[in-house]
């Protein structure tokens, strides 16, 4: 008993103590000569698989990374970068558009993370099994169940649209998946 009264005392001290702030003093952002193209060149590369789940091409890493440079690496060019590829609509060499390139990266990652790495196989496996159901119960006079079941398809038909709604901006983004 004591043992537990220790351990929830110890618990009740520490999540009640105050967290101070930490100020740091020159703390400053480096001037961009001092950035090297290769860690500008790393930025580029991680913002491409981020948001759109590959690597940039070679022409585009040039254009991007010269880009950057030659703005100095500014918060409004770093801006620029991330909203082209988010909302770019231009055709591009491998790829429709960043923009679907970006709507498919983040429908995948929903996917992944709210559904466990489902793919759209096994959802089209689900929604026709549940179709089928819910036919069947039709055919057999089962009204409230062909309603369950057919809902229950609809939802899987739902989220496998939920990309293609959110590119034409039909849903918000906690409406996916």
């Amino acid at each position: 008993m004591r043992k537990y009264t220790l351990i929830l005392g110890l618990i009740i001290l520490f999540t009640s103590c105050k967290k101070e702030e930490t100020v740091y003093t020159n703390n400053d952002v480096p001037a961009y000569d001092e950035i090297s193209t290769v860690l500008v060149q790393n930025y580029v590369n991680r913002l491409f698989i981020d948001l759109i789940g590959r690597e940039p091409l070679d022409l585009e890493m040039d254009f991007e990374v010269d880009l950057l440079e030659s703005n100095d690496l500014s918060v409004d060019s770093r801006i620029l970068l991330i909203e082209k590829l988010m909302s770019s609509t231009e055709p591009i060499v491998g790829d429709s558009s960043y923009f679907k390139a970006y709507n498919r990266k983040l429908y995948e990652d929903m996917k992944g993370r709210f559904m466990e790495g489902i793919s759209d196989e096994q959802l089209d496996e689900f929604y026709t099994m549940y179709y089928s159901l819910a036919i069947l119960d039709s055919i057999n006079g089962n009204i409230t169940g062909y309603e369950i079941l057919k809902e229950k398809a609809n939802k899987i038909l739902g989220v496998k649209q939920s990309h293609y709604d959110l590119r034409s901006e039909n849903i918000e983004i906690d409406r996916m998946a």
